[in-house]
């Protein structure tokens, strides 16, 4: 707790000085939006979907929308990943878990194309990463007691889910 002590009054005493923008303080504003990175992962089953045939055409930082699959007979967890409303792929079954937790109560999750390895070095050849979007001082639904990042991870604790354990979530 003294870390975050020392780095709000520091990012007071520069924005007071001039050296760094007033808007920059360690407390955002209530209301502004903010992302929690989840996970960064590849997507599965690529080379049974349209992964390969749009390969050319994805760009890292490319937007990518996730669809829950309730009724998929191979994973009760699925949410399938598209671009342009082609499907990619999947998330990856030992990864989806956090993330199928979240869609089933209505969070509002975004995922991007963070890079694209060449397919002679592997047949899942599309990275991505997952954010949770959420506002500060208010949820992202009006119906969830999950304010903010801390919540979020007790909560799915309680779940026995440690995927958003501090060394793999990051706030922008």
């Amino acid at each position: 707790m003294q870390r975050r002590h020392f780095l709000a009054h520091l990012s007071q005493t520069l924005a007071t000085l001039g050296l760094l923008p007033a808007a920059s303080s360690a407390h955002p504003l209530p209301g502004t939006t903010k992302r929690l990175h989840l996970q960064d992962c590849r997507i599965a089953g690529s080379q049974y979907y349209d992964a390969h045939a749009v390969l050319p055409q994805l760009h890292p930082g490319d937007p990518l929308q996730l669809r829950r699959q309730h009724n998929n007979p191979h994973d009760d967890r699925a949410i399938a990943v598209l671009w342009r409303e082609r499907k990619l792929g999947y998330l990856p079954r030992l990864d989806n878990t956090v993330a199928a937790s979240l869609l089933d109560r209505a969070h509002e999750l975004h995922a991007e194309v963070i890079g694209i390895d060449d397919l002679q070095e592997g047949w899942e050849p599309v990275r991505l990463r997952v954010w949770i979007h959420y506002r500060n001082g208010a949820s992202s639904r009006p119906t969830t007691s999950a304010k903010n990042p801390a919540d979020l991870r007790q909560a799915m604790s309680a779940h026995g889910k440690a995927a958003l354990g501090s060394n793999r979530s990051t706030y922008t």
